[in-house]
């Protein structure tokens, strides 16, 4: 059987604060004008091999669909390379799963994620991570879509 990935994101307004949605399901992939739709493939867990990478950040895609790319991403102590600022053509939304982090923004603001925290990055928003808990693996799941 062939599957492939139906992704639909949406921006929901709750209040006065937005949130971004996702909806991701696997879906039957049946033959179409000879054209069959890629397997599913998954990490089973998102906290499955979780091992430090031999001290180096370690970057796992997730997903792939359209202009929307799911990644998991490990840390320990690190931080943004020094050579600049992320200035991505995409938003980004990040959610902390396990551990701490900081991101700061070009015009000097600064924010802490810890377990369960998230944050939506818009597209050209120039930014770095500042810190990560170097005492204990810091787990994100970055959502990158246009």
């Amino acid at each position: 059987m062939n599957f492939e990935a139906a992704v639909q994101a949406r921006l929901v307004l709750a209040g006065d604060d937005y949130h971004l949605c996702f909806h991701i399901q696997a879906v039957e992939n049946r033959e179409r004008s000879g054209q069959i739709g890629g397997q599913v493939s998954s990490m089973d867990n998102i906290f499955s091999r979780l091992s430090e990478n031999k001290g180096k950040e370690r970057f796992d895609q997730v997903l792939q669909y359209g202009s929307v790319r799911i990644e998991r991403i490990i840390s320990k102590g690190h931080t943004s390379p020094d050579e600049g600022w992320y200035d991505q053509p995409e938003n980004e939304w990040v959610l902390v799963l396990e551990g701490s982090g900081s991101i700061l923004f070009e015009d000097g603001r600064e924010v802490t994620l810890e377990k369960g925290d998230y944050l939506n990055i818009p597209c050209h928003a120039r930014h770095r991570v500042s810190w990560t808990d170097p005492g204990q693996l810091t787990v994100w799941l970055a959502v990158f879509y246009t």
